[in-house]
């Protein structure tokens, strides 16, 4: 009997598998379901008595360093895309903004240049004032691409 190769399936939206099926495009095959509704509350007083001198007391975040240094090989992408922008938010003793395109849901700042989501989901990183000369020399110094009418950072409304 001569085996013939496995045919592509694909899940219907119950998991039900659908024989000879072409898979019409790349999806997630993990299925999970939502996690349960928890209420979080704060007694009066807590965050100043306990979590301020906890966050205090703690480094900058790795994630914003590599902002700051320029080393975050997405975030130098996305500027380079002109997929990112360094928001003022009134002189340099406030700090600025960083938005760029949130990395949990945009992977690849070039496939977002090809393909343009229909919807963007941008994260904001606040960069304290001590950082924003670093940030800035490179930021400034990234070559970025020609403007492109499908990034959310093109525009004077970003």
């Amino acid at each position: 009997v001569p085996k013939t190769p496995p045919r592509l399936v694909r899940t219907s939206t119950r998991g039900q598998m659908l024989a000879g099926a072409r898979p019409t495009r790349r999806c997630n095959p993990v299925k999970s379901i939502a996690s349960p509704p928890v209420a979080v509350c704060q007694r009066p007083g807590f965050h100043n008595a306990v979590l301020r001198p906890y966050y205090a007391s703690q480094h900058v975040s790795n994630v914003v360093m590599g902002i700051v240094w320029g080393t975050s090989a997405y975030a130098r992408g996305c500027v380079e895309a002109n997929l990112a922008t360094l928001i003022d938010v009134g002189g340099d003793e406030r700090g600025a903004f960083f938005l760029m395109p949130n990395p949990k849901y945009h992977w690849d700042p070039d496939e977002l240049v090809r393909n343009p989501p229909k919807k963007w989901r941008i994260v904001a990183w606040w960069i304290a004032p001590e950082f924003l000369d670093q940030t800035r020399s490179w930021v400034n110094r990234a070559p970025s691409s020609s403007s492109s009418s499908s990034s959310p950072c093109s525009s004077d409304s970003c």
